[in-house]
């Protein structure tokens, strides 16, 4: 059984599993990790990816990340797994990671390696997201 928040838009369309259905269903995870605990009254009451969404394409991060993490991890790296999460969460299933790409764009972050060439395209962000 799967819960409706993490499951990929197509899913539902379709009900067809995927690998990249299930590389949508790491980056709600990777999301909530770097958010921290959020009580329908910190998300103004919305399901958790309608109030992300916004932060997202605006690229606020400050409100995104959770603050206990911020001090306590390194911001660079921190935003660099925000925009890993724009690729997972893409509306477009052919334009999302593969496992590798996220494996080894996890694995250049937190080595501190430059990951430049990963930032995901503005449109990943204007995409719609289900939730």
């Amino acid at each position: 059984m799967r819960t409706f928040e993490y499951l990929a838009p197509e899913y539902g369309e379709t009900g067809k599993d995927s690998s990249l259905i299930d590389i949508y269903s790491f980056g709600v995870i990777l999301l909530k990790l770097i958010t921290g605990p959020r009580s329908t009254e910190d998300t103004n009451g919305q399901p958790f990816l309608r109030w992300a969404r916004p932060l997202l394409k605006e690229k606020n991060y400050g409100d995104l990340i959770d603050p206990r993490v911020q001090h306590s991890h390194d911001l660079y790296q921190l935003v660099w797994m925000v925009r890993v999460v724009e690729k997972c969460l893409n509306w477009k299933p052919d334009r999302r990671c593969s496992i590798n790409e996220v494996v080894n764009l996890l694995t250049s972050i937190t080595e501190g390696s430059n990951v430049e060439d990963y930032s995901p395209p503005e449109s990943d962000c204007s995409e719609q997201i289900t939730g």
